[in-house]
């Protein structure tokens, strides 16, 4: 009985670790690409105003919501073509 009980475990270890894998590769890696695709995008909107702040002299150097919106594109491309390799992979 223990022999049939240690098969199932390892069975139910397989499994595990099989799933884990899969939310590794197929959500984790993506969305750790996104958020670096996303703080890219951002670094980028920033030095753009930075620039544009010293050219035109302004008063003062602002964050809008939109930087961000338009950082989060950054983030969507990443992901998506990070999950995409996944499926691309696969068929290897």
């Amino acid at each position: 009985m223990s022999k049939n009980y240690s098969m199932q475990n390892e069975a139910n270890d397989t499994k595990i670790n099989y799933a884990l894998k899969l939310f590794e590769s197929y959500l984790m890696q993506p969305s750790v690409q996104g958020v670096k695709g996303f703080l890219i995008f951002l670094a980028i909107v920033l030095i753009i105003k930075k620039i544009i702040f010293f050219i035109y002299t302004e008063d003062k150097l602002v964050m809008q919501v939109e930087d961000l919106y338009l950082s989060s594109i950054g983030f969507c491309m990443t992901f998506v073509i990070k999950f995409l390799e996944n499926f691309s992979n696969r068929k290897k």
